[in-house]
């Protein structure tokens, strides 16, 4: 009994169980993930992207009589003569602007609305167009321009200076040129002056977005 040897079957047994055991761990070592998983890991780093794009849009203008309309979100809307609801405006009247804004040099155009209820929901009453000139935009970043005045200023191939600002490293930084827009997403080209051989030349520049405009009216 003590020199007894397993018999063949259960060797055959423990054979079978060491190779299940050492196919488990290279199945553990070598698995990967599922394609839905993959598709599931996709779809989150497009919605973080998407969140940081939704950030950078214009989300509130001040119109030369102090009205705030506030960014009316850029899910479903209501649209009126084929201008989709872009803004919804403060005060008595139930106002709101409709479709692209346009700008110039440091004038942005807009068109306001009236709504008032009607038989099959609300109706646009009125619009106008309303040209206000950006006596104050803030980027995304905080950072706060204000107009440079119609008077001479300094230009250069980029544009000419229509804002200064103040940066959070308390360096002095304009904006050059026009802004441009696209539907909500205001731009503004954003540049460090400093002193070249023959007097103020532009340094470093970026891209920057505006989130506020607060305007006041345009003087003829």
């Amino acid at each position: 009994d003590a020199t007894a040897t397993p018999e063949p079957e259960d060797e055959a047994d423990d054979a079978d169980d060491a190779d299940d055991a050492t196919d488990d761990v290279d199945a553990d070592a070598t698995a990967t993930p599922e394609p839905e998983e993959e598709a599931d890991d996709a779809d989150d780093a497009d919605d973080a992207a998407d969140a940081d794009d939704t950030d950078e849009f214009l989300t509130s203008i001040t119109l030369p009589d102090g009205i705030v309309c506030l960014h009316a979100g850029r899910g479903a809307t209501l649209a009126f003569d084929e201008q989709r609801v872009n803004y919804s405006c403060e005060g008595e009247a139930e106002g709101v602007l409709l479709g692209e804004m346009s700008t110039q040099l440091d004038l942005l155009v807009v068109t306001y609305g009236v709504l008032v209820e009607g038989d099959d929901g609300m109706e646009l009453d009125s619009s106008e167009e309303i040209e206000l000139r950006m006596a104050e935009v803030t980027l995304a970043d905080g950072t706060v321009c204000r107009n440079a005045g119609q008077g001479a200023t300094a230009a250069f191939d980029e544009g000419r200076v229509n804002f200064t600002c103040e940066g959070a490293d308390n360096e002095e930084w304009v904006v050059l040129g026009d802004m441009t827009v696209d539907m909500d997403v205001l731009t503004a080209t954003l540049a460090q002056l400093a002193d070249g051989d023959d007097g103020l030349e532009v340094g470093d520049s970026v891209t920057a977005a505006v989130v506020e405009v607060v305007g006041e009216e345009v003087e003829e």
